[in-house]
């Protein structure tokens, strides 16, 4: 019923965004019910902790906006936080969408880099024939906080348990800085013969 919401590889930490934060219970043989979302207060403590670290963090991102599927049913005994997160539209026979706060536990400057990547992803995927699509988007490494990437899903199945670890090798590999434009922070030799000469 439910998809795990984090993953330990190596010494990275993986989390996946949406619907995987949706923490459900099994009521009986026939109901589950949702019961809150990840992060709770001490989980979001951990997470703090380990950005604190510096340690790496691999959010993944869904193909689309974070809705699950639930029923009346369900909903029926969840807490009052998640069922005013759910919608039933008329005509639907009791099944509605609980909209998940995309990336709502983040920090503020973390959270608005991870939106504006999600968009900036919607452009290439909506430009991109389907079956020329990479399976995953990768975001560029932020030189204040490269500990923390953003991977966005193209398609169902993009983000595979055997593919996370070539993935979290390539993400948090050293990446060279790109060359300065500054002449003071180049090769003091090199600047020093391209000076012309002075009285």
């Amino acid at each position: 019923m439910q998809q795990s919401t984090t993953l330990a590889v190596g010494n990275a930490l993986v989390v996946f965004e949406g619907a995987p934060r949706l923490k459900w219970q099994w009521q009986s043989l026939t109901q589950w019910t949702p019961t809150g979302l990840w992060p709770s207060p001490e989980e979001l403590r951990e997470i703090t902790a380990r950005f604190d670290r510096g340690d790496p963090v691999l959010i993944v991102l869904g193909e689309r906006e974070a809705g699950v599927t639930v029923t009346q049913e369900e909903m029926s005994q969840a807490p009052p936080e998640l069922r005013s997160l759910a919608t039933f539209p008329e005509g639907t026979g009791g099944i509605g969408e609980l909209g998940i706060p995309q990336l709502d536990w983040l920090p503020e400057d973390l959270r608005a880099r991870g939106l504006r990547f999600f968009d900036d992803s919607d452009l290439v995927i909506a430009r991109t024939p389907a079956p020329l699509r990479p399976p995953l988007l990768l975001d560029e490494p932020a030189p204040y906080d490269a500990q923390v990437r953003f991977v966005r899903q193209t398609g169902p199945g993009g983000c595979s348990p055997a593919s996370l670890t070539t993935l979290i090798t390539h993400a948090f590999q050293p990446h060279p800085a790109p060359p300065s434009e500054d002449p003071a922070d180049q090769d003091p030799f090199a600047w020093s013969v391209a000076q012309p000469e002075t009285d």
